[in-house]
């Protein structure tokens, strides 16, 4: 009843802004520029500072333009917006499906560290973690109505764009050509070659859900500037020179054929796709999949995975400890130092669910899986709820993020992420979903019915 009753004065809210802020994809760029302006101009200060967070924290902007780099600007970013979201109307608590994975992983964490071979270096790390715990459940308390939805995922189109058209252009101006280190996203997380194709296949599904729910109904600019978008990340995953991005390309293409309305025809367009991006590879990069296996960097990964199993297999409970593997291996398995580009310490073990299980132990290791199988569960349910209450967006956006999803749970097979953006990202936008998603199928009287992007 509490909750209905809140609903009902937020509906009540959105309603006196009148429809000022409706528009279509029919219209032009400008005039949705122009509403996603006034839509800003009437959120919180801490719903702002959320969306500045997000450039900074992806973009980097601080890293490129040495005059901004006078702050922390993440750390002064999320305070400022926790400070503010007790100013709030709109902000809740942080809802359950946040809090309880987080804290799950959190004590997996712990536990991992009071056992660990250098509990100094965990502690060192726990930043690594624990600031995600905070940016989850900021997250899940500011991203509570479908407006709010809108706008924070016109961020995260916007921050993935900069990174895709750098690729592109980057590709572009080099002919086309292969080289061996790829091209970079922004700098931070995305920087290396492998983790930048990683966030393009991570992205690439959004951008498809949108296409094929709404091309039909968008003007023509609106098509150009998705077929760009959706080019532009393609051809960076081509451009990175990381088998690890193809194959979550592979998995964006099976995703997409499993979830299409129209499978005949999203497996035939997927095929000649699929035939065009071969076609276009540099030779330099399908060489690199026939001696997928065989050559330097398949041998030394496959050499570090075993190593993995083993030191799961010696510390199933609570693993060798938080940020613990390289200086456990190093110290335990000196015969890998030799096999790596560094000669003083072992690599990263590269791959995710390897990470989770050597540091963390089967504990920590079953939470990240049913972390995965969450964000599957609550997207799936999603849809569903959004579909009956004629929600089209929120229906395509769940879709969208489950392709996200499997893109990840491939690409992580090849690359230790567990501490990066994609999931934790991830599993807070589905749970924002979900719990808008709940509020669509509220009565009509207390419905939310001003948007920026009417579906």
């Amino acid at each position: 009843m509490e909750q209905t009753s809140t609903a009902a004065f937020r509906a009540g809210e959105e309603k006196s802004k009148g429809k000022a802020m409706e528009s279509t994809y029919t219209d032009s760029v400008g005039s949705l520029a122009r509403a996603v302006w006034q839509a800003f101009r009437q959120e919180s200060i801490a719903f702002w500072l959320l969306c500045i967070y997000l450039i900074f924290e992806y973009n980097k902007p601080q890293s490129i333009y040495p005059f901004l780099a006078f702050l922390p600007w993440g750390k002064v970013l999320l305070g400022a917006c926790f400070f503010f979201s007790f100013t709030d109307r709109k902000a809740l608590a942080p809802h359950i499906s946040a809090v309880l994975p987080m804290a799950a992983f959190s004590v997996a964490v712990f536990l991992s560290t009071m056992t660990a071979y250098s509990r100094a270096i965990s502690i060192d790390h726990w930043v690594d973690f624990f600031s995600w715990v905070f940016v989850v459940l900021l997250i899940s308390r500011l991203v509570t109505t479908k407006t709010r939805m809108i706008l924070f995922m016109i961020v995260y189109f916007l921050v993935n764009l900069k990174m895709a058209q750098h690729g592109f252009f980057s590709w572009m101006l080099r002919g086309f050509s292969f080289t061996g280190w790829g091209v970079s996203g922004s700098p931070g997380w995305f920087q290396n070659s492998g983790e930048f194709s990683m966030e393009m296949a991570v992205f690439i599904p959004l951008v498809l859900s949108y296409i094929a729910a709404f091309r039909e109904t968008w003007s023509r600019q609106f098509r150009v500037l998705f077929y760009c978008i959706l080019v532009m990340a393609v051809s960076s995953i081509m451009a990175c020179n990381s088998r690890g991005g193809i194959v979550g390309l592979v998995a964006v293409g099976l995703w997409g054929g499993i979830y299409s309305r129209q499978r005949v025809k999203a497996i035939i367009c997927l095929a000649v796709a699929g035939y065009m991006i071969y076609t276009f590879l540099p030779p330099q990069f399908k060489a690199r999949f026939e001696t997928a296996g065989e050559d330097k960097t398949s041998v030394l990964r496959l050499t570090y995975w075993s190593y993995g199993l083993q030191a799961v297999r010696e510390h199933p409970l609570t693993g060798v400890g938080f940020k613990n593997w390289v200086v456990w291996a190093t110290a335990n398995r000196p015969e890998i130092i030799g096999l790596s580009a560094s000669d003083k310490q072992a690599e990263v073990i590269h791959n995710t669910y390897l990470e989770a299980a050597t540091e963390l132990g089967g504990g920590g290791a079953a939470v990240y899986l049913l972390i995965q199988l969450q964000i599957f569960l609550m997207n799936r349910y999603a849809a569903r709820k959004a579909a009956i209450a004629g929600q089209r967006f929120l229906e395509v956006t769940a879709v969208g993020f489950t392709g996200s999803l499997f893109a990840y749970m491939v690409c992580s097979y090849f690359m230790s992420v567990l501490y990066y953006p994609y999931i934790w990202i991830l599993l807070a936008l589905t749970v924002c979903l979900s719990r808008i998603c709940d509020a669509s199928s509220l009565p009509e009287a207390v419905k939310p019915d001003v948007e920026v992007v009417k579906c």
